[in-house]
């Protein structure tokens, strides 16, 4: 009888151990892993929107702002060591994506999409609708 209580104790500890583990790994090791994957794609995209050499270069630009504002902003609120590192690259990369948009324009709209996008209407750019959330824009930009 000691025996089977000692096995189902044995039993009841791995399976609070295992639970416990697989708890840890969905609450905090996969997001931690996918916010700093999302960082590295922000990184990366600072980096191909930093040197605007014409206007298709601009409205790919200002989508990527649309895109950033829009679906990057909530993954902040977490407070832990991920959330603030993903919280400063997005900020990093809207920055360089700004002042490379306002190099190249000489214009200073900083991330007011709307006034972006009013520039690039008034450059002949033909935008559809809610453009920079459902990435349709006509890049015909001349």
């Amino acid at each position: 009888m000691k025996k089977y209580i000692k096995i189902t104790i044995l039993y009841l500890v791995l399976f609070v151990a295992v639970f416990l583990s697989v708890n840890f790994v969905l609450d905090y090791v996969i997001p931690s892993i996918h916010k700093a994957g999302i960082a590295s794609s922000l990184k990366d995209w600072g980096g191909q929107y930093s040197d605007i050499q014409n206007e298709n270069d601009v409205v790919h630009a200002v989508e990527m702002l649309g895109y950033i504002n829009n679906y990057y902003s909530g993954y902040e609120d977490d407070g832990d060591i991920y959330s603030e590192r993903l919280k400063k690259q997005r900020t990093e990369t809207l920055q360089v994506i700004t002042k490379a948009l306002g190099d190249y324009t000489g214009e200073k709209f900083g991330n007011d999409i709307q006034k972006w996008e009013d520039w690039l209407r008034q450059k002949g750019v033909t935008l559809k609708g809610d453009w920079f959330k459902k990435n349709q824009v006509d890049s015909g930009a001349k």
